[in-house]
């Protein structure tokens, strides 16, 4: 089994360049950054796999994983910059993206590591997400979120007929969310308590006519997981306990 981690920019301040910024936090997550005078070479924001908050998923040294950032307006004034780190927190090596999206390996050395945005001359941009994931995982699934909805959609590519698909009711956390994918089984991920909107687009997700199996991975949501089941009923079937119809 593998992830795929959702990433935002979290609702602090300590990982952002603050002085003379606005930051504009919408509902859904999105946030809007402005800053007219903020020097080059200043760090904007960075996202890390250690401290507070934690934002990434740890990786394994060696293994290639792919990265993206997601509904930025303006991205040529400025760019990504893996940063990886050791033990002690040093620095033991570093690589630009100027798309905001690339593939990355952890040297031996490096036990955690940092995503962050390098400014040329940025004023003014909008950001929605990033997605972390295994290379491999990356080529073999297409992966679709509607942060309004709080729902992760994940397609992988070229499987043949599954016995079923998942729907799986996850905590909205603070500044990530990290969603399982089997092979052959495509999954439909919901971080947010159900509304109308979100019920529409879940049916409208789902495979017609191949079993759900209803997963719950965290604490605190199982009544969200109710809420879907019971509303989903009329037109899928959910396996039970034992995997069975």
């Amino acid at each position: 089994m593998a992830l795929i981690t959702l990433f935002f920019w979290a609702r602090e301040l300590h990982n952002s360049y603050n002085y003379g910024t606005q930051l504009t936090l919408h509902a859904d997550r999105s946030v809007t950054f402005a800053n007219l005078l903020m020097p080059p070479g200043k760090v904007i924001h960075q996202w890390h796999s250690s401290g507070d908050p934690i934002s990434l998923p740890l990786l394994m040294p060696g293994q290639p994983y792919h990265f993206s950032l997601v509904g930025i307006t303006e991205p040529k004034k400025m760019f990504t910059q893996a940063v990886y780190l050791d033990e002690a927190d040093q620095i033991v090596g570093q690589e630009e993206f100027l798309d905001h999206a690339g593939d990355i390996v952890l040297p031996p050395s490096a036990v955690n590591y940092r995503l962050q945005w390098m400014n040329i001359r940025q004023t003014g941009t909008e950001f929605q997400y990033g997605l972390i994931m295994s290379q491999r995982l990356a080529a073999q699934t297409t992966v679709s979120v509607a942060l309004q909805a709080g729902m992760i959609g994940i397609k992988v590519n070229g499987a043949k007929s599954a016995a079923w698909q998942n729907l799986a009711v996850l905590p909205n956390r603070f500044a990530a969310v990290s969603v399982p994918v089997e092979a052959e089984h495509s999954t439909i991920a919901v971080f947010k308590v159900p509304d109308d909107g979100q019920l529409d687009q879940v049916r409208a997700a789902l495979r017609p006519g191949v079993p759900v199996r209803l997963q719950v991975l965290g604490q605190g949501v199982d009544a969200w997981a109710d809420q879907l089941q019971t509303a989903l009923s009329p037109n899928f079937s959910f396996l039970d306990s034992e995997g069975k119809v």
